[in-house]
């Protein structure tokens, strides 16, 4: 016979199996490097006001050391001590939300130190929970975080995380990771401006996000010249509202802007950015930056069913509505090539969503796009101008482009010869780009006052080769 009133029964976590679980996801350098610029990132002063502008990754011989100039607040200590609290949820201006980054530290150290605001931690997840975090009162300066490597792999935690020691003789590899991490990480940063990597003290590699005006964004290297980014902007308010009203689960700090990035220099296949860049690639020669959902482990953008794809697919179309409102201010800023290249991307990749290799939001591109292109000056002529597709000519047959010079000098705006290898899209209804007729040559000896007998004696070799074209 049972009793009336329940017993009950304690249930713990096992911390380290925990731990061991999430690492799975959190793997990888770069995802290291990501979650401590975003620490950094996301610092606030007292007043919540941003308060990091500088991140050093200093790679030595006992540790990776890396520093911020920000300091933590109590609240910043506490959800380090909650680990997957989801405290910054809510909180305006950060991009942080799972509370499980800080985890992948543990794929190079065991036990993680932190210092700052006048505390130093040492956090040991092998101890009990009553004493798993060591703190003492101390002086500090910003912030500090001191990961000692973990290269003893014999040690309780290294053997209950299945992972294997650190390599002294890789670190050089890993530096190079650092770098390329932190160069990428840069570009859609709310307020760090200066991300440096380090070997022992010695600076090995320093991005400045120098400046951003008119759009335009900066960023030094130290390779040489700035690479330089034309930035779009969009927003999604509306969608984003709606949104919100059907799902209230929305984080009321998720903002609706958007951000699309074309660099000077070109690019193969863009990325989505989360602020900080995911492992989701896309078709299309630039980047696209928004408060996406991503997964929890930050490396992938969600396009499920559920309200985060919907809130996704919703940036999308935004970056894309964004991309085409500013296509005009391109010419001069690309070359022709790379401009054409862009445009037979958004094309492309349509098709893609067509053939179910693409999400269905990144049909919005050519959608949004196409309708504009007929009626925007995006032709770049042989005579170095730039015109819209009912003005330029394209030329078909060889003795039409043997006759190029003296058509160019009769004022016919021929398509440049560098982007005939987008005849084909040049042609399609959405441009509208002509071939080159009898009429366009009668209209322009016409207008040049010139008969057909004065055009031979000024360009006889070019103009017969006309007269073999059968149409004068």
């Amino acid at each position: 016979m049972t009793g009336k009133e329940p017993t009950y029964i304690s249930q713990e976590v096992d911390y380290l199996g925990f731990l061991e679980s999430k690492l799975r996801d959190l793997q990888g350098i770069s995802t290291l490097v990501y979650e401590l610029i975003q620490n950094a990132d996301d610092v606030k002063d007292a007043a919540g006001n941003p308060a990091a502008s500088q991140i050093v990754f200093d790679i030595r011989d006992d540790a990776l050391v890396v520093t911020n100039d920000g300091i933590f607040r109590e609240e910043d200590f506490d959800r380090l001590r909650r680990i997957a609290s989801g405290g910054k949820r809510d909180e305006i201006g950060t991009t942080g939300a799972f509370g499980i980054g800080f985890i992948s530290v543990y794929q190079i150290t065991d036990y993680p130190e932190i210092s700052s605001n006048g505390r130093r931690w040492v956090i040991c997840p092998d101890a009990p929970q009553e004493r798993r975090i060591q703190e003492w009162q101390e002086d500090t300066e910003a912030t500090l975080f001191r990961l000692p490597w973990a290269f003893n792999p014999d040690s309780p935690v290294r053997k209950k995380l299945r992972l294997e020691k650190i390599d002294p003789d890789k670190l050089v590899s890993f530096q190079e990771e650092v770098v390329g991490a932190v160069t990428i990480a840069a570009l859609f940063l709310r307020q760090l401006r200066d991300l440096q990597v380090k070997q022992n003290g010695i600076l090995v590699r320093r991005v400045l996000r120098e400046s951003e005006e008119n759009d335009c964004l900066m960023i030094q290297t130290g390779n040489g010249q700035p690479q330089v980014w034309r930035l779009f902007r969009g927003e999604f308010e509306v969608e984003a509202k709606h949104l919100r009203e059907a799902h209230p689960q929305i984080e009321r700090k998720r903002r609706s802007q958007v951000v699309v990035a074309i660099p000077d220099g070109g690019l193969t296949d863009g990325r989505l950015f989360a602020v900080l860049p995911s492992e989701t690639t896309i078709p299309l020669p630039f980047h696209i930056n928004a408060d996406f959902f991503p997964s929890s482990d930050r490396k992938h953008i969600l396009f499920s069913e559920d309200y985060q794809g919907k809130w996704n697919c919703a940036a999308i179309r935004a970056a894309a509505r964004a991309l085409a409102t500013g296509l005009e201010k391109l010419p001069g800023i690309m070359s022709a090539a790379s401009l054409w290249q862009l445009i037979k991307s958004l094309d492309d990749c349509s098709r893609k969503v067509d053939a179910r290799r693409q999400d269905q939001a990144f049909k919005s591109f050519w959608q949004e796009a196409a309708p504009r292109l007929s009626d925007l000056p995006l032709i770049y002529t042989a005579t170095g101008h730039w015109v819209k597709p009912r003005v330029a000519r394209l030329l078909e047959s060889e003795a039409e482009l043997n006759a190029a010079p003296i058509l160019n000098n009769l004022g016919i705006q021929t398509v440049h010869p560098e982007l005939r290898e987008y005849f084909g899209l040049l042609r399609r209804r959405e441009i509208g780009v002509q071939l080159l007729n009898v009429q366009d040559i009668v209209r322009a000896l016409e207008t040049a006052g010139l008969q057909k007998g004065q055009l031979l004696a000024q360009a006889p070799e070019a103009l017969r080769t006309l007269e073999a074209w059968h149409t004068l």
